[in-house]
C-alpha cells in the first residue's frame, strides 16, 4: 500500500481519500455487486455511515458493527460474532474503521502526563483491533472481494509491523 490514505480505495487500486458517496459510487461499478452476493457493504468498527447510502446506488446494505450496536471488539465473543456475520452475509466490500485513539499523534502530546500502564493497555487493544481488521481484510482478498480501511494518515498504526507487512 502506498502512502497513508485516510480511506484506501482498493476497488481501483489507488490510495486516495474517498467520501462515503464516492465509496458507494465506486462499489456500484464493481462487477458482481448485487448480483451474486446478497450483501454489498458491511461496516466494522463503525456505526452505519456508508450503509446509509447503499440504496441510493442500488446496493444491498449489510451490518454496521460497532460498540454502539452491541459489538465490543475488546471481547473475543463479539469478535467471533462479527466473523459469523461476515461469513453469513459474504459482503462484496468490508469497510474497517478501528479506533484511532491509541495511535493518534495527539496522544503523544500528553504521554508524559499519562499513566504508562494505561497507555500500554490502550496500545495493546489498538493492536488487537488492527490485527482483527487485517485478518478480515485477508479473508476478503482470498474470496476475491474488497475492503477499505479508514484511519488517519498520521496514525502510528500505519507503522505497525503487521500493517507494513500487509
Amino acid at each position: 500500500m502506498q502512502g497513508n490514505p485516510e480511506v484506501g480505495d482498493l476497488l481501483t487500486g489507488s490510495t486516495r481519500v474517498l467520501a462515503a458517496p464516492e465509496v458507494g459510487a465506486q462499489l456500484a461499478g464493481v462487477s458482481g455487486c448485487s448480483e451474486l452476493q446478497s450483501t454489498d457493504v458491511v461496516e466494522v468498527f463503525s456505526p452505519e455511515r456508508v450503509g446509509k447510502l447503499c440504496e441510493k446506488f442500488g446496493l444491498e446494505q449489510g451490518m454496521a458493527m460497532d460498540i454502539k450496536n452491541g459489538y465490543d471488539f475488546d471481547v473475543a465473543a463479539d469478535r467471533a460474532k462479527c466473523w459469523d456475520t461476515i461469513k453469513r452475509e459474504e459482503p462484496t466490500l468490508i469497510i474497517g474503521s478501528p479506533p484511532c485513539t491509541p495511535c493518534s499523534q495527539l496522544q503523544g502530546l500528553n504521554k508524559a502526563r499519562r499513566d504508562p500502564d494505561i497507555i500500554e493497555k490502550e496500545l495493546k487493544l489498538g493492536g488487537l483491533h488492527m490485527r482483527f481488521c487485517i485478518d478480515v481484510y485477508r479473508m476478503k482478498i482470498k474470496a476475491g472481494r474488497h475492503f477499505a480501511h479508514k484511519h488517519p494518515a498520521g496514525s502510528t498504526a500505519w507503522k505497525m509491523p503487521e500493517m507494513q507487512q500487509f
